[in-house]
């Protein structure tokens, strides 16, 4: 089923190979954009791993890229220390913490992803260096000058020590039922390899699976609407932050596919990863489409990518 139904006129074979990106992180401010976040929610202990003193600092940014001259980034240690810090995280659990439980299907156990994830949905910065990531990046990847893009991207703490995150899938197949013409880009705040990393096949099918191996200024896109991929328990001593999102060219996006089914039915149906019914099928159901200005946002035409 992974790979029963034509992909041509969708995505051209270019668009849906997988590959690793650079990008200039500093421009756009992710990871100290992240730690800052934590540090406002609490959950940052001071010195809680006896290495964590720096106090953040506020930096100039200048971008040079497509978007506009400077602009003053969110604040923090700076990017190397930023991101030595997030992958020392699981160091500054409570003492009763049980890091194994922070991974899974359930995520209440992770006192983390909850405040970090809440953060960025509020926070204009973040908001802005998205989109110029978008168009400056993710729009050439894909050749194109156009996109819509998840508003809300997913954010992944995956603390050394945890359980896998979730489980196997891939975007198009049920229960996510995400539109085939959508791409995946998937950007760590940590340096990743082997288990504190996201496991893929490199095409639909093609069971190869390996891990990604980046560190922060690459950021990985892969066709993730029909490759499948996972994450294991992480058995490293570094803990992986990253965020994710996905992305359709403006002139493939269709309005009206059927959106995500329920999890918890198709893991008792045991369609989780098999193609989506046709209508009128038995097991079809319409699930509300993942709509324009909703989940996705419009990146704009490239005249309008200056902020």
């Amino acid at each position: 089923d992974r790979s029963a139904c034509s992909l041509d006129g969708i995505l051209d074979a270019g668009q849906r190979v997988e590959r690793i990106i650079a990008y200039d992180e500093p421009s756009y401010g992710f990871v100290s954009i992240a730690v800052k976040a934590l540090r406002r929610a609490g959950v940052l202990r001071e010195g809680g791993d006896g290495s964590d003193h720096a106090q953040p600092t506020t930096t100039l940014s200048t971008h040079t890229g497509g978007g506009g001259g400077p602009r003053r980034g969110e604040g923090g240690c700076g990017p190397k220390v930023d991101s030595e810090l997030l992958e020392r995280l699981h160091r500054h659990l409570p003492p009763d913490a049980d890091v194994a439980l922070c991974g899974g299907l359930v995520h209440s156990h992770n006192p983390f992803l909850a405040p970090l994830s809440n953060a960025m949905q509020r926070s204009a910065a973040f908001g802005e260096a998205l989109r110029l990531f978008v168009r400056e990046h993710v729009c050439p990847a894909l050749g194109v000058s156009r996109v819509v893009y998840q508003r809300r991207p997913t954010w992944r703490i995956h603390l050394a020590g945890a359980e896998p995150l979730g489980i196997p899938h891939a975007d198009g197949l049920q229960p996510y039922n995400h539109q085939p013409a959508e791409m995946n880009v998937w950007v760590p705040l940590t340096a990743v390899s082997g288990s504190n990393s996201l496991t893929a096949e490199s095409a639909p099918g093609a069971g190869d699976f390996h891990a990604f191996e980046a560190t922060p200024g690459q950021f990985v896109s892969f066709y993730g609407n029909r490759c499948w991929h996972y994450a294991v328990a992480n058995d490293t001593d570094t803990t992986r932050v990253s965020f994710d999102l996905r992305v359709v060219p403006f002139h493939l996006f269709d309005p009206q596919h059927c959106g995500p089914g329920n999890l918890g039915s198709a893991l008792v149906r045991g369609s989780v990863g098999k193609l989506p019914p046709r209508p009128g099928a038995e097991g079809y159901h319409r699930g509300k489409p993942l709509r324009l200005g909703e989940y996705y946002l419009d990146s704009g035409p490239a005249e309008e990518s200056a902020l």
